[in-house]
């Protein structure tokens, strides 16, 4: 999912940058892609890298999409997505912040001057 922030600028989830390198990886499908494979999934690689967090290292990402691009046998199989699928689920998932004006979950005490409204006698004076 493309994403703006304040500052206009455009990132990449992890996932849809992975479907982008399979795309080009299943526009370089067959003899095309042992050819321009490593030359457009690197550029696809170099292009996605600082969304992805590899501001000073564009040339790691860029360089494993090429390689992933020019191998014969992964256009058919989104392998990309799928092992970036698979690491995203299996990432342990931190609770979210509690939203502000939301009640807090009882602690299972109970205040030591607490009543219950049916438990009161109508004909009994408050204490």
């Amino acid at each position: 999912m493309v994403t703006s922030g304040p500052a206009q600028t455009r990132s990449f989830s992890p996932l849809t940058a992975a479907f982008l390198v399979d795309l080009v990886d299943l526009i370089t499908f067959g003899p095309l892609g042992i050819r321009a494979g490593l030359l457009l999934g690197a550029l696809a690689g170099f292009v996605l890298a600082p969304s992805l967090g590899f501001e000073k290292r564009r040339w790691l990402p860029a360089l494993l999409a090429g390689v992933y691009c020019m191998v014969p046998g992964t256009a058919v199989v989104p392998l990309a997505a799928a092992l970036t699928g698979l690491r995203l689920l299996s990432a342990p998932r931190e609770p979210a912040p509690p939203v502000e004006g939301e009640r807090e979950e009882p602690t299972g005490s109970i205040d030591a001057n607490y009543r219950s409204s049916w438990d009161e006698d109508p004909k009994r004076p408050p204490d």
